[in-house]
């Protein structure tokens, strides 16, 4: 939970967008997911690395082992501090969340910084 919220805000500083989503996803739910939002980059534990990996091999995974003490250390060792990427505007885009899809597919919905 602690990495969440690091890497939450870790990509909100670099004014890109987090799409948070349930471990307990099924192949098929995840594999929409990844594809409708087109993700760069997937930050997932060591879990689930395998699931994202047979969805798509080619797609950049960061694998985090969750089972080990928090240290914000191991997260981003070499991250440089001023990786902040021009003026933040309360409508800029900071997360994507979805429905539960109750009529069909799931949709995403994005939520502004709001600051």
């Amino acid at each position: 939970m602690r990495e969440q919220m690091v890497l939450h805000l870790g990509i909100q500083k670099i004014g890109a967008i987090s799409v948070i989503l349930n471990p307990g996803f099924k192949k098929e739910e995840m594999s929409y997911f990844l594809n409708d939002t087109d993700a760069r980059i997937v930050a997932v534990g060591k879990n689930e690395e395998a699931l994202i990996r047979s969805i798509d091999e080619k797609r950049r995974v960061i694998s985090i082992d969750t089972g080990t003490p928090f240290d914000e250390k191991k997260l981003f060792p070499s991250s440089p501090v001023d990786l902040v990427q021009g003026a933040r505007s309360p409508d800029d885009p900071a997360i994507l969340i979805y429905t539960s899809g109750t009529t069909g597919q799931p949709k995403g919905a994005i939520l502004t910084r709001g600051i």
